[in-house]
């Protein structure tokens, strides 16, 4: 498994309150995106916090041997992950199903960034979408209105999430064209964030995964400016080292409305069977 990513202030912003992960799990991958709700610097908080309680997770749950998590936050620019060390998925497999895991890891998140806010005597939030390759399964977990798209060579780019939110609900159910949901002004109302509320639902997805399938995941900083058949046009030029920068570079030059990030993870394994 291999992954890039990037991530930017965008133009309009004063600080970025996007965060994003990746982590090696032996011979599996988990990336995660995370964009910071409330201004101020909570929304900062709240998006670290819930990619480093993420990895904190994954880590005690997924790896049999100890990982070689990389830095929750580089900076913006491709970061390429190193193919893993050593070591394989511990059985979550085995045990429980590797979706629960992530579903888990959203909750404690979604505790930790609860209390955090308490203590600060603010109201912290932030999307949480999680992505988890091993070889031949796909699982996502997520929250809140960043997206994961499964691009395919063979059959062009899909979204798997829904945007949590009531635009993104009249989206889902084919009200609203991509286009027409970048422009309606109840756009930004979220019905479900991490960290907010006593309950939040998880969406679970998970699915068949084969190799040279890309998995991409992002805010809305780049879903608001950059269109389904441009990333894929993007994800099909080949070089996916360059695909994050290339595409917080497109929603930049849109205006840079908000903050964007983005990460690519490229599924290959050697098949053994």
């Amino acid at each position: 498994m291999r992954a890039w990513a990037a991530s930017d202030c965008g133009l309009v912003r004063g600080h970025n309150e996007d965060a994003y992960l990746v982590l090696e799990l032996g011979d599996g991958l988990a990336c995660a995106v995370a964009d910071g709700l409330g201004g101020m610097q909570s929304g900062e908080v709240a998006a670290a916090l819930a990619v480093e309680v993420v990895r904190e997770h994954l880590t005690r749950q997924l790896v049999r041997a100890p990982g070689r998590p990389l830095p929750a936050h580089p900076q913006a620019g491709g970061t390429l992950v190193d193919p893993p060390a050593g070591g394989a998925l511990a059985e979550p497999m085995a045990g429980r199903a590797a979706g629960e895991v992530l579903r888990d890891a959203i909750l404690a998140a979604h505790r930790r960034i609860g209390e955090a806010g308490r203590s600060r005597g603010a109201v912290m939030a932030s999307t949480l979408t999680l992505g988890l390759l091993a070889p031949g399964r796909l699982e996502i977990a997520h929250v809140g209105d960043s997206r994961a798209y499964l691009f395919r060579p063979a059959t062009g780019l899909r979204k798997l999430t829904r945007d949590h939110s009531r635009v993104g609900d009249l989206l889902w159910r084919g009200e609203l064209t991509e286009a027409q949901a970048r422009l309606h002004p109840q756009r930004h109302l979220l019905d479900q964030a991490v960290g907010t509320g006593e309950l939040i639902r998880v969406d679970l997805l998970g699915g068949d995964l084969e190799p040279g399938d890309i998995l991409l995941l992002c805010t809305d900083g780049l879903t608001a400016v950059v269109d389904s058949a441009e990333i894929a046009r993007v994800l099909a030029e080949g070089d996916l080292s360059l695909a994050p920068g290339r595409l917080v570079e497109m929603a930049n030059r849109r205006g840079g409305p908000d903050n964007v990030t983005v990460v690519v993870a490229e599924a290959h394994w050697e098949d053994t069977r």
